[in-house]
């Protein structure tokens, strides 16, 4: 069988594939633009309650996103990075995407830890099965700390110290709120929840939602946006089964939830497939009318993901097996959470770089006013008017005469 390990037995394809990968990788965040966040509207004159004071919800805000924020380069076997998620904090992401998986063979030992890492599905005994992908066993073989840098060759980043750097970064140029989307790779698990609620619960205890906005009980896109100011708010891709956890976690993301709705298309052959997208994939998706979309995610909050096809050519050829799509339809319906690849930059088309000039007044912006909902009070609530009702009425009858009583 030829393997990925052994195309990269020999030293020089090795060099290729391990030597200063990371750096290399990290070059395109460099590229993007700073954008200053500028003020984000609050309220709003709703003349349909005579309030000039009316709270905007969340859902009335488009939000710049992060697809795996932890990868620096593709994401297929490849680096993960601390770099990588503080970069993309840095050039402001509001939202934020790790996925949590486990160390060991057995998710339910009891020494099992959580982290963040890079997750492939293979095939044995005809089982789909979940692992750990990465290049740090190959290129270790050829290389030390001392070579390319300690954090070059990861085999997973700790979840606790990705928490602490996102509460670092988060909100150092902006107040905006920030979504910490945690895509759960395991199998509902008591323990591994846990650890993820401890260590949230004690790095973000003063960042969290209030109370009222934890076992999802209320739709996260319509709490006011006053409210989750300076907050972090918690999304899984399932309801948890931790109880602790799931206190905690303000929304469900999936095709499935009522929380926030998501979409995933998946573009697997070039890119001018993408550009087709715009006008087909959301559309077949959610609505053949348009206007019935916008009516979808002005009231709720609404999420589209791309996923991305595997590609071991990646390994060589840096970051293949990514790219980005055109997204403008998404902002003309009022999608909220567009995820990107932040790792591309400039991309082919330049689809990346037209997302991020949207976002040129900061990474959380308003929506306009013909994709957001305007709350209006309920209709009045006549009563009738008893004078008016008919009374039952008794009627007997005898040889053709009628006596009627009421």
């Amino acid at each position: 069988m030829f393997t990925t390990g052994m195309k990269l037995m020999k030293k020089n394809n090795t060099d290729q594939a391990c030597l200063n990968r990371i750096p290399n990788c990290m070059q395109s965040f460099d590229l993007i633009p700073d954008y200053p966040q500028k003020p984000i509207p609050e309220i709003y004159n709703n003349i349909f309650f005579n309030d000039n004071a009316f709270p905007h919800a969340l859902r009335d805000y488009f939000y710049a996103c992060s697809y795996k924020s932890y990868l620096p380069c593709g994401q297929t076997s490849d680096v993960v990075s601390y770099n990588a998620l503080a970069k993309v904090l840095a050039k402001g992401a509001r939202v934020i995407n790790l996925d949590l998986f486990y160390t060991g063979f057995d998710a339910f030992d009891k020494n099992t830890k959580l982290i963040v890492g890079n997750v492939e599905t293979v095939i044995i005994n005809s089982l789909p099965i979940k692992k750990l992908t990465g290049l740090n066993k190959i290129c270790n073989k050829y290389y030390d700390k001392d070579t390319c840098g300690e954090q070059c060759y990861l085999p997973y980043l700790e979840f606790d110290k990705c928490l602490q750097l996102i509460k670092e970064l988060a909100w150092k140029q902006s107040s905006a709120l920030l979504f910490l989307y945690l895509n759960l790779e395991f199998e509902p698990n008591q323990g591994l929840e846990y650890q993820a609620f401890s260590q949230i619960n004690s790095i973000f205890r003063s960042k969290l939602m209030d109370k009222y906005y934890g076992f999802q009980r209320v739709p996260i896109g319509s709490a006011p946006y006053s409210q989750a100011k300076n907050k972090i708010i918690i999304i899984t891709n399932r309801r948890p089964v931790n109880s602790f956890l799931n206190e905690i976690t303000n929304s469900v993301m999936s095709a499935e939830s009522i929380g926030i709705k998501l979409y995933t298309i998946s573009i697997d052959k070039s890119y001018k497939d993408v550009d087709y997208y715009g006008e087909s994939a959301v559309v077949s998706l959610m609505s053949t009318d348009k206007r019935k979309v916008i009516e979808n995610t002005s009231q709720n909050m609404v999420a589209v993901i791309k996923t991305t096809m595997q590609n071991q050519e990646n390994i060589y050829d840096v970051k293949k097996d990514i790219f980005n799509y055109n997204t403008d339809w998404n902002f003309s319906v009022g999608i909220s959470m567009t995820f990107m690849n932040w790792q591309v930059y400039p991309d082919a088309n330049d689809y990346f770089k037209k997302y991020m000039e949207k976002f040129k007044d900061g990474c959380m912006i308003l929506k306009p006013q013909e994709l957001r909902y305007i709350p209006k009070p309920p209709e009045d609530v006549y009563k009738r008017n008893k004078a008016l009702d008919f009374n039952n009425i008794k009627v007997y009858g005898l040889n053709g005469f009628m006596d009627f009583q009421t």
